[in-house]
């Protein structure tokens, strides 16, 4: 059998609503207790959380026979605690066996100050805290965090203020192969977490797909240039990092199409879907500028020159005069190399 709350006071037992937290204090363990002390000690907030906890209780239980399980409520309170402030499952062992006043929200008094939990029963029922859980919840507290701080004058708006800051971090030279296996690294991902929150199997072999991306991307990072004087041999060489920038492109290209159809048949999974899906769409849109500009660098500026040069080369007598300033250095070096010795650059006048 396993209860909510039990109502009933035990000797030396505090109740919820007399506890006393430390405002003053500056850790986050105080706001977090005081937060739960609300919920319990408001009749209609705690009896729609109550109402929600107890779908973690299998129907075939019955609620009145049988071995006393922990109670509901010890749940929540071990599970707000453990996802708010990061904590894994043994400091949270630790805290619940000798934290006074978390002991006191989870309903022990002097009596029982000696009672222990131990660590496999707290991960058995945390556990059971499941994110559709957590996700009702949520809902009924940010709906009451509406209801306290709603402005008067029947204006519904809410602005927040936060602060930012700035952090040393190591992150790598942004180009564009880079940046687009990146973006595909958080689509593929996200659009797993996605399918195991909707149950659909389409993305099983997402781990798999991240590897296949990401040996065509260092594929195209150890592409070198050809240094060797022989034009055929450039030519060549130019021939080999088109075509394999084109195939990781298209690769690319592959799980983005792939990752839409996902998007269109997801259903359901709650808020924490709703979130992964504005993420995977933000990022899905980089992708795509990511493909657009790598494409233009790559491929689409090495076939414009050359097609350009082969119509003019024809028209001029001897040579093809250029000015530089009218091309970068990207432009310059994907100049077809078997016309180059016809072309030359002209001085520009100052």
């Amino acid at each position: 059998m396993r209860q909510v709350k039990n109502p009933q006071l035990k000797f030396g037992q505090s109740p919820i609503s007399e506890i006393k937290i430390d405002l003053i204090s500056r850790d986050d363990i105080p706001p977090l207790l005081l937060g739960l002390q609300y919920i319990y000690i408001t009749p209609e907030i705690r009896s729609e959380v109550f109402s929600i906890l107890e779908e973690m209780i299998n129907p075939d239980i019955d609620m009145n026979n049988g071995r006393p399980g922990m109670e509901l409520w010890k749940i929540l309170v071990f599970g707000v605690l453990r996802l708010n402030l990061n904590w894994d499952y043994d400091r949270l062992h630790e805290m619940a066996n000798n934290h006074r006043k978390i002991r006191q929200m989870l309903g022990h008094g002097l009596l029982d100050d000696d009672y222990e939990y131990k660590l496999q029963t707290l991960k058995d029922n945390v556990y059971k805290l499941t994110p559709e859980i957590l996700d009702k919840i949520n809902q009924v507290v940010v709906h009451t965090g509406h209801t306290l701080v709603k402005k008067k004058g029947g204006d519904d708006s809410l602005k927040g203020r936060c602060d930012s800051f700035v952090v040393e971090t190591n992150v790598h030279y942004p180009t564009d192969i880079n940046l687009l296996f990146d973006s595909m690294r958080k689509v593929i991902a996200l659009i797993a977490t996605l399918c195991a929150l909707c149950n659909l199997t389409d993305w099983r072999q997402n781990k798999l797909n991240i590897k296949k991306v990401k040996r065509l991307f260092r594929k195209v990072q150890k592409l070198k240039r050809s240094t060797s004087k022989d034009p055929e041999k450039q030519k060549k060489r130019e021939e080999i990092v088109i075509e394999a920038h084109q195939e990781y492109i298209n690769v690319a290209k592959v799980f983005l199409d792939k990752a839409r159809d996902t998007l269109k048949s997801a259903s359901g999974g709650g808020l924490t879907a709703i979130a992964i899906h504005e993420d995977i769409e933000n990022i899905y849109g980089a992708c795509h500028m990511h493909i657009k500009k790598h494409y233009m660098n790559h491929v689409w500026i090495s076939r414009l020159l050359r097609s350009c040069l082969q119509i003019l080369l024809p028209m001029a007598p001897t040579a093809l005069t250029l000015n530089p300033r009218l091309l970068s250095k990207k432009q310059k070096r994907f100049l077809p190399l078997a016309i180059m010795p016809r072309v030359t650059f002209c001085t520009p006048a100052r």
